[in-house]
């Protein structure tokens, strides 16, 4: 298992076809995703926070099962809720309400996209309009310019 983090903050674990049937799981299975990998993934998961190679708490995974493993991307949750809207005409949308809600709206620098930061009462109303994402503090400061 090759265990790397980025300046994203994000853990990255590298597992090769041994580490993925070291921890009862295969390629197939996490394709499939079904609540035996889920339970395996979790019990492993666990393992790792208890030898203090995770952080202590709940986090959020995601799994990206490749050709010859996997890749599992850990963030310790956040309360920091953030969409993502794909789109300008999308975002023009959206900015009168995000005005309105004091939500915090940034464009990224390579013009691929906006993401909107609100808090939990207002998340409801943007969830009908933008996709929820996860993004760090230090990816917004610098691959982002906040325009509202």
């Amino acid at each position: 298992m090759e265990r790397y983090a980025w300046r994203d903050g994000k853990i990255r674990l590298r597992l090769n076809p041994g580490d993925l049937a070291e921890t009862g799981l295969s390629r197939e299975a996490l394709y499939a995703f079904g609540k035996e990998a889920r339970d395996s993934l979790r019990q492993f998961l666990v393992t790792l926070q208890n030898r203090g190679e995770l952080p202590a708490g709940e986090l959020l995974v995601e799994v990206f099962p490749g050709e010859k493993g996997a890749v599992l991307q850990i963030t310790p949750e956040i309360g920091v809720l953030c969409f993502f809207v794909r789109k300008t005409d999308e975002m023009l949308r959206l900015f009168p309400l995000a005005k309105g809600r004091g939500a915090a709206l940034y464009r990224r620098k390579d013009g691929k996209g906006y993401y909107l930061i609100c808090n939990e009462e207002n998340a409801a109303l943007f969830s009908e309009f933008a996709a929820p994402c996860q993004i760090s503090g230090g990816v917004l400061k610098e691959a982002c310019k906040r325009i509202l």
